[in-house]
């Protein structure tokens, strides 16, 4: 089957990408066609640039986000109350906010995050 095009617009910002995949291919791959707007976070941004920033493994803000949101899940079944994302460009910060997590749980999950993120990419509160 042909590669086929779709809009993305992730929940980390205010982008709008287009994004190429091949459905019937195992695994799914999913690549970057273009930006088509940028958020103000990310407006200098060339549109790999964006891509980069955006969705690359593991440390893209959709990624980091959804890495400690699965971690923290999956250990102790808690659901993040809320992220926010600060800074501009490829080295924005990502704050989780949790509810329920015991002290030891919540630094268990900050080194975790140091570790397999990179320190200073996610702050966890």
């Amino acid at each position: 089957m042909a590669t086929r095009l779709q809009v993305w617009r992730p929940d980390t910002c205010g982008c709008v990408i287009e994004q190429t995949h091949d459905p019937e291919a195992d695994p799914n791959p999913v690549g970057l066609s273009q930006v088509l707007s940028r958020c103000a976070a990310h407006t200098l941004l060339t549109d790999q640039e964006v891509w980069d920033a955006v969705w690359s493994f593991p440390v893209g803000e959709n990624r980091r986000k959804n890495l400690i949101r699965n971690r923290i899940f999956t250990l102790h079944g808690v659901e993040i109350v809320s992220f926010t994302f600060s800074g501009t460009g490829g080295a924005r910060i990502c704050t989780i906010v949790t509810s329920g997590l015991t002290a030891n749980q919540r630094t268990a999950a900050q080194s975790w995050a140091d570790t397999n993120i990179g320190v200073g990419k996610v702050v966890i509160t």
